[in-house]
């Protein structure tokens, strides 16, 4: 038999950096063959189109929905394909959406008899994360990731002060205590320490009847975690006049969370990819010379106005 691909879960909440930090690991000097599962909340899954390809690790991208909530049966199809790779593969890595809880990933995963869970990994948001955990909408969800990581990657360290780190670190420590927290900015971190699976505590180390213990007990609670939240795609064939579309995004309603697409600019029709993340000002980046524009996604609570949001988008196109 084969030897069992090593399985690492990453979770996080929306905006908290994810795709940034699967990118560093994809290109940090590991030496690994890596595949790569995304998920994404939403009916375009805006992840893959921006993770990129690297040594020829491969990216599986998944269909609409969460995959701890309604895409389990899926996500088991895509793993037993993965089983018979095992002989090419060093490792896995899942990366959730950001209103998933990674352990229930893991829990699905610990089902594939290849595959052994090396961690779960939660990206946090310097920035914002106290915020998140007080709020009646997100704050479950954020402190349910948090208390599923074998390992915490504290991340836009370098959008806080002296002050705010001290704070978050602290309450960190508190609310998962024991376990180790890395601190980072843009996504970097020491991948070939964080995949080999000494970075975690010895009582941190999950086993494999941890993960599956409450597996189907906590089926019947992944479903309201996902009804808390709701999405909106904005298909534009279009560009966007850049002005009037900040113009929306400074006056986004707290009802949106997150938004990310690639997007047109300008009557020249500069292609750039659109990041936004309650509370922040929108980012523009340039794109990357192979991406492809396509929906905006936004992700949002139960009070997300579709229609409100649709008409104002679409005053921001160019005639």
């Amino acid at each position: 038999m084969s030897q069992a691909i090593a399985l690492t879960v990453l979770g996080g909440f929306l905006g908290a950096g994810k795709t940034t930090v699967l990118n560093q690991l994809l290109q940090a000097p590991h030496g690994l063959r890596l595949m790569v599962l995304v998920n994404d909340f939403g009916a375009v899954n805006i992840d893959a189109s921006l993770i990129q390809s690297v040594s020829g690790d491969g990216v599986i991208s998944l269909r609409n929905g969460c995959v701890c909530c309604s895409m389990g049966g899926e996500l088991m199809n895509a793993l037993m394909a993965i089983e018979k790779q095992a002989a090419n593969l060093d490792g896995l890595i899942i990366e959730g959406s950001g209103v998933s809880d990674p352990k229930k990933i893991a829990q699905i995963g610990a089902l594939g008899q290849g595959f052994a869970l090396q961690s779960i990994i939660t990206v946090v948001d310097a920035a914002a994360v106290l915020e998140q955990c007080e709020d009646r909408h997100t704050g479950q969800m954020v402190k349910t990731q948090i208390a599923a990581a074998h390992i915490i990657l504290l991340n836009k360290i370098d959008l806080v002060d002296q002050a705010r780190r001290k704070l978050v670190l602290a309450w960190l420590h508190d609310t998962a205590p024991g376990i180790p927290v890395f601190v980072g900015s843009n996504g970097q971190f020491d991948w070939t320490r964080l995949l080999s699976g000494s970075a975690q505590h010895p009582s941190q180390m999950p086993t494999a009847s941890a993960i599956s213990t409450g597996l189907f007990a906590g089926r019947q609670t992944m479903a309201p975690a996902a009804q808390s939240f709701e999405s909106y795609s904005f298909d534009n064939a279009g560009a966007f006049d850049e002005q009037r579309l900040l113009a929306v995004f400074d006056q986004m309603p707290a009802s949106v969370l997150r938004a990310k697409g690639i997007v047109l600019l300008g009557p020249e029709k500069r292609m750039c990819v659109l990041h936004y993340v309650r509370g922040q000002r929108v980012n523009l980046e340039p794109a990357m010379q192979t991406a492809c524009a396509g929906p905006l996604v936004f992700v949002g609570t139960t009070q997300l106005d579709k229609v409100a949001l649709q008409d104002a988008l679409r005053q921001a196109v160019l005639a």
